[in-house]
């Protein structure tokens, strides 16, 4: 009798210490993990940065197998076409092994696809929100002090301006903070001041509302454009949503997203349309986009896989084309399908403020990927955002 009673006083204390533990730690756990992928884009080695990002990933991995044990996805529509996709991916690998192209395979298979269905089951989209939107704003504030004389180094960490021009205001330099290029500040800074409507909406407070104007100064000092865009694109929605409902929200993206796609096949003389649109150069793109057209036309079936992309076209600035030039045309429609059908269906489930807010992140991070070469494949900070995103759009985790 003494014996059960230790035994069940023992198992309530060890269950209620679980319990409390289990709450504990994912915020913990999600803000190494922010920090761990900003670190790679600080000036430490990337071999120090890629152990770091392995270990928080293995110790997450560990909190998910010990306090959650299973995977919960409500739209295994979209986990189909993920594995269509990682399949050919591997298979083209196979096909033609490079290191490169090796290395990425295995990144798609083990962190692209924690972020997309293990870790959105171990922290909520709330903690991610909020978590995001105040290290951002710390990263605001880090990043502006260069501005009043106060540029310092320490280790790996240098907190300087760009050398450049501000687009609206040229006497100012850039911000950059820890950050060693002004667009990995807005790209996070974008994620960050879109994440911080979520507390926002529901407390005006002044702190909520300094969290929010941090991150949004943020993104102006980046001078990222492609930022700016896709914050315009995401308030649009919202203002959709807000004004006509879910169901023109939904048409809204759709149609969005289809006039992108005409305008784009009328700047290469596809379709009929506007000469203006044919001598666009989008920043020195259409030549670097061109290329990547070419080398679509020339193997459609397979393409050249990601190093072969690189050692054509370089840097083709678009992610879509991207995928397109690296695996044929199936390959790009199955990563086409992917980013922009989990946006898509993210607006018709949106029947809260907390999925409005992730289809506004969906759909910004599309905008992003129309003039940057990233994806949601690998272990970069912003292909990790934007493959965390697609996960909570996609597990059965409520957004809330």
């Amino acid at each position: 009798m003494i014996q059960h009673f230790i035994d069940d006083l023992v198992g309530v204390t060890w269950e209620s210490q679980r319990q409390k533990i289990g709450s504990i730690y994912p915020p913990l756990l999600l803000l190494f993990l922010f920090c761990s992928l900003i670190l790679q884009n600080t000036t430490i080695s990337t071999r120090s940065a890629y152990i770091t990002i392995a270990i928080v990933y293995g110790v997450i991995s560990l909190y998910f197998s010990i306090y959650i044990h299973q995977v919960k996805i409500v739209n295994k529509f979209y986990i189909l076409w993920f594995l269509l996709f990682a399949s050919l991916i591997l298979f083209r690998t196979l096909f033609n092994p490079v290191l490169g192209d090796v290395v990425r395979l295995l990144a798609l298979l083990t962190f692209t696809t924690a972020n997309l269905i293990i870790l959105p089951q171990v922290f909520s989209f709330r903690q991610f929100c909020l978590i995001g939107s105040r290290l951002g704003a710390f990263l605001v504030v880090l990043g502006f002090l260069p501005y009043f004389g106060l540029s310092f180094g320490i280790g790996f960490i240098d907190v300087s301006l760009w050398g450049s021009q501000l687009y609206w205001y040229p006497s100012l330099q850039p911000m950059m903070s820890v950050f060693v290029n002004p667009n990995q500040l807005g790209s996070f800074a974008l994620f960050a001041t879109i994440a911080s409507l979520y507390e926002w909406k529901t407390d005006r407070s002044s702190y909520t509302t300094l969290i929010l104007v941090l991150n949004l100064l943020g993104l102006a000092f980046s001078n990222y454009r492609t930022g700016w865009i896709a914050l315009l694109a995401a308030l649009a929605i919202y203002v959709v949503y807000t004004k006509l409902g879910r169901e023109f929200m939904t048409l809204a993206v759709i149609s969005g997203f289809s006039s992108l796609l005409i305008a784009f096949l009328m700047m290469f003389n596809v379709f009929p349309g506007p000469e203006f649109l044919t001598e666009v150069s989008l920043n020195n793109r259409r030549e670097l986009w061109t290329t990547s057209i070419l080398a679509l036309q020339e193997r459609p079936f397979f393409g050249y896989n990601f190093t072969g992309v690189v050692d054509i076209v370089g840097n083709p600035h678009n992610s879509y084309l991207r995928m397109f030039s690296a695996f044929g045309l199936f390959g790009g429609c199955l990563y086409s399908i992917l980013s922009l059908g989990i946006p898509i269906s993210a607006t018709r489930q949106a029947t809260t403020d907390s999925q409005v807010i992730l289809a506004m992140l969906l759909v910004s991070f599309v905008f992003v990927q129309i003039f940057n070469s990233l994806s949601f494949v690998g272990v970069a900070m912003r292909s990790s955002i934007i493959a965390l995103l697609m996960g909570y759009s996609i597990t059965a985790t409520h957004p809330d």
